[in-house]
């Protein structure tokens, strides 16, 4: 071995032995998972091996949250000159004399929130704040512009067409149909192709596949942003947004706000409210739900409206039923994001899960007073309709409509 490499390793086990007790044989086994007896071992296995560096893995501190655990908190947001952002608790919300700053929503009910820990969350900084957290922890954090809600950009002010237009019958190569819906195309069989209207496959050859648009003139989907209204003219289908002036609106995985609106043209701020701001957060973790527990756990999915409804009587369970159709893009959503998310398995037992195909049993379409896809209809536990909510909803936003029925 070098001097210098001698070196490295003699100094590793000098500040070893003068932190680290040697430990009796009685106890190694015992304390073979403690921090020093790692490092210890990891000195040793360096300087039999001829390296002068080792690789040390600390054990993880029992009861502390780990990313992908489910981790129940207790939160303040607010920006650098104090006007409140969010917050778990009502006082807080309450206090007139607090400025609230733009991005504030009101909340119905205030209580401790569930956040997966390391993931994405609707706040800066809180989802990564709670790792190493255990219950009864509090943080206190301050994050800049750029850690926060970036700092605001004029290109993100984007203008775009109300007005889409689409013909009414469409070829496209065999080859991308097969890479776009994963199997040979079958004259007959309906499609995914927009999110409003499904396609059906009308001819077949060896170069290419024939679809045709199953739209239909003058329906009206409600969407969070306003609306989206369907014409047939001709073999021409158009598709008009009409959007409301401060509704939020996404596009292409970014969200933002829609800031004006006209016949052929409306306009997205995709900047935060609060971008070029600074902002500090006091979290508190409450209880923790280690990811493991719920890796396993589904959403048990009841597929006939009436059983699951009986169920939920039967049961005394508030129930969630969701109206959905095979074409309908964010309705898979529903199923392949959000129903999947810890946050949304954390309270599976606790509700009767049913999805109704109601672009094929319309009468349920038109007993709950659908207008688009999907809709999710909040019962309580006595089976009367407490919420419709239409269009998509993240784990985030529908944890916290499940909660109030809690």
């Amino acid at each position: 071995m070098k001097r210098k490499a001698t070196t490295n390793v003699i100094a590793m086990v000098l500040v070893a032995s003068t932190v680290i007790p040697a430990l009796s044989a009685e106890t190694q086994d015992m304390e073979s998972a403690r921090p020093e007896a790692v490092l210890t071992k990891a000195i040793e296995d360096a300087i039999s091996n001829g390296r002068n560096s080792a690789n040390i893995e600390l054990p993880q501190a029992e009861g502390k949250a780990k990313a992908g655990d489910l981790v129940t908190v207790r939160y303040t947001m607010a920006t650098a000159d104090g006007a409140l952002v969010a917050t778990t608790e009502a006082p807080v919300a309450a206090d007139t004399g607090r400025q609230h700053s733009a991005a504030f929503t009101e909340r119905s009910h205030y209580r401790p929130e569930e956040v997966v820990a390391g993931g994405e969350g609707h706040l800066p900084g809180l989802a990564q704040a709670v790792i190493g957290m255990g219950p009864g922890e509090k943080k206190h954090l301050s994050l800049i512009a750029e850690k926060a809600f970036g700092a605001r950009d004029p290109q993100r002010i984007v203008t775009m067409a109300t007005v889409k237009s689409l013909p009414k019958t469409v070829s496209i190569p065999a080859a991308d149909y097969v890479k776009n819906f994963g199997a040979l195309p079958v004259v007959g069989k309906e499609l995914p192709v927009v999110p409003y209207f499904p396609a059906r496959v009308t001819g077949v050859t060896e170069q290419q596949a024939t679809l045709q648009l199953l739209a239909r003139d003058g329906e009206r989907f409600t969407e969070s942003f306003g609306a989206v209204e369907t014409r047939v003219e001709g073999e021409t289908v158009k598709i008009r947004l009409v959007p409301t002036v401060g509704a939020p609106f996404e596009f292409r995985g970014a969200r933002g706000t829609i800031t004006a609106a006209g016949e052929e043209n409306f306009t997205v701020d995709f900047n935060h409210p609060l971008a070029d701001k600074s902002v500090v957060l006091d979290v508190e973790v409450v209880s923790m739900t280690k990811g493991e527990t719920l890796s396993a756990v589904s959403v048990p999915w009841l597929e006939s409206h009436d059983q699951g409804i009986d169920k939920a009587k039967q049961e005394q369970k508030p129930a969630v039923l969701v109206l959905y159709a095979d074409w309908c893009q964010w309705c898979k959503k529903i199923f392949g994001e959000t129903a999947v998310d810890p946050r949304i398995k954390a309270v599976a037992d606790r509700f009767v899960w049913i999805r109704v195909n109601s672009d094929k049993e319309k009468v349920f379409k038109e007993q709950y007073g659908q207008d688009g896809y999907p809709m999710i209809v909040l019962l309580d536990r006595q089976g009367k309709v407490a919420r419709k909510l239409d269009g998509f909803r993240d784990a985030a936003s529908l944890r916290e409509e499940l909660n109030a029925l809690l």
